[in-house]
């Protein structure tokens, strides 16, 4: 009787080049995560323990026959993964198994805790006078295609720092797969940036922007202008006009007889918790005399704040800050609105709804507007 080769009986050799991968895929209508794994192939194995054990939860086993294995609906933490190359030859009922010493290998696993990419660019494309289409490549990452959004806003300054946070939100937001959109024609910056499925924007460096500088019109006779900064006269609701930062800002919720302590006090303006929402109307209103067809054009500038970030109230490593000046206040926004009304030498008269004042083309023969 013949004995089994001496290199049959050997056990196989460790398994090499072992690669961990986080990776998005879709499962119906849901983005999930996996972490794919890989490895080279070992000498005299017939297949492969792959053992992973995510934090301190339970290990999970499982052979495989080939080179690769993928951990599916991986979830958020440090997996450990350790392989190793399996041996039996020709016995079928597999009661000799060789294994290989173990190679290991781990991974912190993020899920859909980190910021989705940038638009990787923006481009314009006058349609007439008065709007124009956004056109943009496909957002790269899958879980903002799938349940994200592109955010669209524009920014009156053609020239200097152009930042998302002084940039009004000029139209709603469109569907993450989108790359196109019609926007209102105007002077200054037009910018997009990804927002994925869970409510992570991309990263305020290199968001993507085009600019518009629009000749003089030549068939358009300036009829009133009026400007209401920086005294600000109109009236305030859940507002008021911030000397400090220079513009119409929203109050605080806080009572000055809750105070207990003054000195610790940084702001009286902003004592308590800042509203969430406030509006003002505009003292000034635009009155022709008589009904005309009437384009009204508006020119708002925005800054967004955080009152109670002081770098003494930051106790987190400076390292993971997302921005020094506390100037990524994605989700604020402000909106100018308009009304008018076709009634002549009328004391009181009837205004029309709230319109928002982009670029406005209505008849009337007087209008009103509120900032949002």
């Amino acid at each position: 009787m013949r004995e089994p080769s001496r290199s049959l009986l050997q056990k196989p050799d460790p398994v090499t080049n072992l690669q961990l991968e986080e990776e998005f895929y879709t499962e119906g209508d849901k983005v999930l995560q996996k972490i794919k794994v890989n490895w080279q192939q070992s000498d005299r194995a017939n297949e492969y323990e792959v053992e992973y054990q995510r934090d301190a939860n339970p290990k999970i086993k499982v052979f495989v026959p080939g080179t690769a294995y993928e951990i599916v609906d991986s979830e958020v933490g440090e997996y450990a993964v350790s392989v190793r190359a399996v041996g039996y030859d020709l016995d079928e009922r597999r009661t000799g198994r060789r294994f290989s010493a173990r190679t290991l290998g781990s991974i912190n696993a993020v899920g859909k805790t980190t910021p989705p990419s940038n638009i990787a660019a923006l481009n314009i494309t006058p349609i007439d006078q008065h709007a124009a289409e956004l056109h943009w490549p496909e957002a790269t990452d899958l879980d903002v295609k799938i349940g994200g959004t592109i955010e669209i806003r524009h920014n009156p300054r053609t020239t200097g720092d152009i930042k998302w946070s002084q940039s009004e939100k000029i139209v709603p937001t469109v569907n993450g797969s989108t790359t196109r959109k019609i926007v209102p024609l105007k002077d200054g910056h037009y910018l997009v940036r990804a927002k994925d499925s869970v409510g992570n924007y991309a990263p305020l460096t290199g968001i993507p922007k085009v600019l518009v500088d629009l000749p003089e019109p030549q068939d358009l006779e300036v009829v009133q202008t009026y400007t209401e900064s920086p005294s600000f006269p109109g009236t305030f609701s859940q507002s008021f006009n911030s000397v400090d930062e220079g513009g119409i800002t929203l109050e605080a919720d806080g009572q000055i007889d809750d105070i207990a302590d003054f000195d610790s006090v940084t702001n009286l303006d902003f004592f308590g918790n800042v509203v969430s929402i406030g509006n003002y109307i505009f003292a000034n209103t635009l009155d022709m005399g008589a009904v005309y067809d009437v384009e009204l054009l508006a020119n708002l500038q925005i800054t967004s704040i955080n009152p109670d970030d002081f770098w003494d109230s930051r106790s987190d490593n400076i390292d993971t800050w997302n921005d020094i000046d506390a100037d990524d206040l994605s989700e604020t926004n402000a909106e100018l609105y308009s009304r008018s009304t076709t009634m002549i030498r009328v004391v009181t008269p009837t205004y029309g709804t709230w319109e928002p004042l982009l670029t406005q083309q209505n008849e009337a023969v007087a209008s009103s507007s509120r900032l949002n």
